[in-house]
């Protein structure tokens, strides 16, 4: 009825027909890749209904193959079909052609991995080349690592989606062949692990329920880590926030008494990247109006509205070095630091019940328990102690989104320091007495 001129247009109307124009626009960039290889063909003599097929058949989402499990399971579980299909692509030609068309479908596919590959190993080596980079690279978030090609420019860096499938075999597999030829050999089992159930395995779950079970379960499937850490869990629910959690949800956990940390997550996984618009749109014009702290500044500078509406869309690949909170050294920091409290009270706990069997098995298995406990405990009053610092910047109504980035970049160093130099500590300690303090997670 409103289309129709019958109806007066509501707020929800007009959001509702923005969502439509803008898949539009996805739609037509995907199209215009098909239009393009079937154009090509029919210039080269081949028959309209072949290069329309051919065009269909760079991934053809239309196929549903004749198993009814998968069939069943296709519109529930999130890509399952998508996956399928790529990995299909990858071999189709192989596995379906004979003599020289099988050569030359190995030969394309063998091609595409080299320069892939090249690209992979290129890059890997240009980010580890000085400390200074290296140091960069090695304090991104293994899921960042894994699932992005990560280009630095000065205090900026640039995040690339690796493509499913064919970018796991031709770029995340060489890069860790490298990072283990380089001795960082830590992280190489946690690393394929979610390799595997990130491209080629696939969660069974409905996405309809993974937000809500996540959320239920603390724990992000896609980046293998907590939603809140061991830091946050000691606070009530509604203050448990991180740096970039909305204002909206901050103000949603003072009413309700929930966590803002899972309010984000809940209304970004069922609301996708309208709903991280909408929520960054409205935090910006907000901040802009005095109502909200500003946000730091990104990688898009302090420019009012143009920096903003940069950052609500590039945000997620275009970020500055200084200000970016992500570290993969923090998460490891808090991981151990959970691992060795849970060992030392066992171990008290043994003690207090006159279980002595059990105290002297955890005293051989790990014996410098106790010690490390302690010295994550004044770690861990160091890291509250900076995170205080930080959450006053980020409440601050009267700095500009500028000021603080600038207020923050060495607080962000230190913090990083500190995680990175404990955690190396720690490692250290266990490879020269054979223990891993993160086995009884």
């Amino acid at each position: 009825l409103i289309d129709l001129g019958l109806q007066p247009k509501t707020f929800a109307s007009r959001i509702r027909k923005m969502i439509n124009h803008l898949e539009e626009v996805g739609t037509s960039t995907e199209l215009a890749d098909r239009l393009a290889l079937m154009q090509n063909l029919i210039s080269k003599g081949v028959r309209p209904d072949e290069a329309a097929y051919q065009a269909l058949n760079v991934l053809n989402y239309g196929r549903r193959g004749a198993w009814g499990t998968v069939q069943a399971l296709s519109p529930l579980v999130p890509f399952l079909n998508a996956r399928i299909q790529g990995l299909y692509r990858l071999i189709e030609d192989v596995a379906t052609t004979t003599g020289v068309a099988r050569r030359k479908a190995i030969n394309g596919l063998a091609l595409r991995l080299a320069v892939l590959s090249a690209f992979s190993a290129a890059l890997w080596l240009w980010n580890n080349e000085d400390e200074d980079r290296r140091e960069k690279y090695q304090s991104e978030p293994l899921s960042r690592r894994l699932n992005y090609h990560i280009l630095y420019f000065g205090d900026k860096k640039v995040l690339i989606p690796k493509a499913f499938e064919i970018g796991v075999l031709g770029g995340t597999i060489p890069e860790l062949f490298l990072e283990y030829m380089h001795g960082n050999d830590d992280e190489l089992g946690r690393a394929a692990l979610l390799t595997l159930v990130n491209t080629f395995a696939f969660n069974p779950m409905p996405h309809a329920l993974l937000p809500a079970f996540e959320v239920a379960a603390n724990y992000d499937f896609f980046t293998g880590r907590p939603l809140e850490n061991m830091a946050l869990e000691r606070l009530a629910p509604e203050d448990r926030r991180k740096p970039y959690t909305s204002e909206i949800a901050k103000k949603l956990g003072r009413m309700t008494g929930w966590s803002p940390v899972k309010i984000d997550h809940i209304v970004q996984g069922y609301g996708g990247v309208w709903a991280q618009m909408i929520i960054g749109a409205t935090d910006a014009a907000a901040g802009g109006m005095g109502l909200l702290p500003n946000k730091p500044a990104g990688a898009f500078g302090d420019v009012p509205i143009v920096s903003k509406a940069a950052q609500s869309v590039f945000g997620s690949m275009a970020k500055d070095v200084r200000s970016d909170s992500a570290s993969r050294w923090v998460g490891d920091f808090y991981e151990m630091k959970r691992a060795v409290t849970q060992i030392y009270n066992s171990a008290k706990f043994a003690a207090m019940n006159g279980d002595m069997e059990r105290f002297e098995e955890l005293a051989k298995r790990y014996p410098l328990a106790q010690p490390v406990y302690k010295l994550f405990n004044k770690a861990g009053r160091q890291m509250t102690e900076l995170k205080k610092q930080m959450d006053a910047i980020y409440r601050d109504r009267t700095m500009s989104a500028s000021e603080k980035r600038a207020r923050l970049a060495p607080l962000v160093k230190a913090r990083n320091a500190l995680a990175r130099s404990m955690t190396l500590k720690v490692r250290e300690l266990e490879k020269q007495y054979g223990t891993d303090y993160r086995e009884v997670l």
